[in-house]
């Protein structure tokens, strides 16, 4: 349990301080939230729909847009609250599906995963960089927003694009590790919102993205040799 309580107190708390402190010096709070909030729900999520979280970091995030939904109703704290799909690209942690997976085929390495059959939003950092970069100078966007790619994948099929592009065949172990306690299955954000408030959508693609990603770890491995 010391993990869910750093969890919960690193979240929860420094959130809190960070609304304070935004309260103080008059300025807008944007935060970075998360679709798992939504649970194991039939996507794709909306906005309005009630949210469900199943693990002790979903549950701290939806406590810190309660924290933010006080300030701003109690105290007219401006903000923005991004509810994110499963962000990727270079630089990552390997702890990620996404980069843990690149890593093992660009160094011929066997990669054990589930069966795949999970459905995920990715999207490309870049992405969201440009949302971010566009709500920063607009200071009138205020509200809660799903930040997806309008299209969820198998992420068996994101193993196989990865294992085409680096052309490291025979290294993915589907089924080598069982789903996890309430796994969801299908994770998909309804964008629409945000395409309509915020005149913005995802440009790159899974396979786009692999691409930028996989070449970033390839770069990077040459200049660690």
């Amino acid at each position: 349990m010391d993990t869910y309580y750093s969890i919960i107190n690193s979240n929860v708390r420094a959130t809190f301080l960070l609304c304070e402190a935004a309260f103080n010096q008059k300025a807008r709070f944007i935060f970075p939230s998360t679709g798992l909030i939504y649970g194991n729900q039939t996507g794709p999520f909306k906005e309005d729909m009630l949210p469900d979280p199943k693990d002790f970091y979903s549950l701290s995030k939806l406590m810190c847009e309660q924290i933010i939904k006080f300030f701003s109703t109690n105290y007219q704290l401006k903000a923005t609250i991004f509810r994110i799909g499963i962000l990727y690209g270079p630089s990552q942690s390997n702890s990620m599906f996404i980069p843990s997976l690149v890593k093992a085929l660009v160094d011929k390495k066997e990669f054990a995963m589930t069966k795949g059959e999970q459905k995920r939003d990715f999207i490309y950092i870049r992405d969201f960089v440009s949302l971010i970069e566009r709500v920063i100078v607009d200071e009138n966007v205020c509200g809660l927003f799903n930040i997806g790619s309008k299209k969820s994948v198998k992420l068996i099929e994101v193993a196989e694009i990865a294992e085409k592009l680096t052309q490291s065949f025979g290294l993915i172990k589907p089924g080598a590790i069982q789903y996890r306690p309430n796994e969801s299955m299908e994770y998909f954000l309804d964008t629409t919102k945000a395409e309509k408030l915020l005149n913005w959508h995802a440009t790159t693609n899974i396979l786009e993205g692999l691409k930028k990603t996989i070449e970033y770890y390839k770069n990077s491995k040459k200049e660690s040799l």
